[in-house]
């Protein structure tokens, strides 16, 4: 277990009609976007291609700039060039690509690296080393060369490489969505337990509702705004606005709706997960 440096009273994110464009007088990725996140929090960010997520978290990293309106991170605005190491380090980011985030051939010497860089002694790199390993399942890989690793095993790799860090929260931008389905079970477990064993504040970005439904809010972009946030048994009844963001239902109540206009008397509106679904069938259909 890390250190419960991680427990926060504080918010993480704070932004208030946050307008940004790749191009000046260019049209905007972001329109007036409000948000808010704090620690502790698992926030699932949902959205069509194009919706402006993962510009959004750019914006909130330091990677794309400049922007207008008022953003937060930590207190600190990521417009502030003289605090953006400071906030990259409060605030992990892991991304799509893992090869993205690896630079060293040996999987300890790569989640060393960035220690190194920070000036970090001998023994405290080997204690955030041993640490950041058990706690994504990588001890056994530790002397491994990261080119031989499975693509579920580099992601553990990317995030064990920011956790070393000690970071008060993390983003995930897609980050299980080049894996293979045991894969992205593997890395989806690990993301909820550094929320719910470390109390850590996640944001993550994801394309699969069956993800989105544990979060603790789901919040749904198009079109470079907030179309809708709230908790995911809340938002994912609003079908229409769904379907306006290019999302589907999550695959529970994907099925319960499916039941209802068959004929069956069922509330897919109660459904979220599979064992809501399955709850739903038990009192409503006599099997014999």
């Amino acid at each position: 277990m890390l250190p419960r440096w991680l427990l926060s009273s504080w918010s993480v994110i704070e932004v208030k009609n946050l307008k940004f464009s790749y191009k000046e007088d260019g049209p905007l990725a972001l329109k007036g976007v409000d948000f808010f996140m704090n620690q502790g929090e698992l926030v699932a960010l949902l959205g069509g291609n194009g919706s402006g997520k993962s510009t959004f978290v750019k914006v909130l990293n330091g990677l794309a700039a400049p922007f207008c309106g008022e953003v937060k991170v930590f207190g600190i605005s990521p417009s502030d060039q003289s605090r953006l190491i400071e906030i990259r380090r409060r605030l992990g980011m892991v991304f799509q690509n893992p090869e993205n985030q690896i630079v060293g051939a040996i999987v300890e010497d790569d989640v060393a690296f960035s220690l190194e860089n920070i000036g970090l002694g001998r023994e405290e790199i080997r204690s955030r080393v041993d640490q950041a390993l058990a706690l994504t399942g990588l001890e056994g890989k530790r002397k491994a060369r990261t080119s031989e690793l499975s693509g579920g095993q580099q992601q553990r790799l990317a995030i064990c490489s920011i956790l070393a860090l000690r970071p008060e929260a993390i983003i995930f931008d897609e980050a299980t969505s080049m894996l293979d389905p045991e894969s992205r079970e593997e890395i989806f477990q690990l993301i909820l337990r550094l929320n719910r064993e470390e109390k850590m504040g996640v944001l993550f970005i994801t394309h699969f509702m069956e993800e989105a439904v544990h979060a603790d809010r789901a919040v749904l972009m198009r079109s470079g705004t907030i179309a809708a946030d709230g908790k995911p048994g809340d938002v994912f009844n609003r079908e229409d606005l769904l379907r306006k963001c290019e999302l589907e239902l999550p695959e529970a109540k994907s099925v319960a709706h499916e039941l209802q206009i068959r004929g069956v008397d069922i509330e897919w509106r109660m459904v979220l997960k599979e064992e809501d679904l399955l709850t739903e069938v038990k009192k409503r259909v006599s099997f014999v």
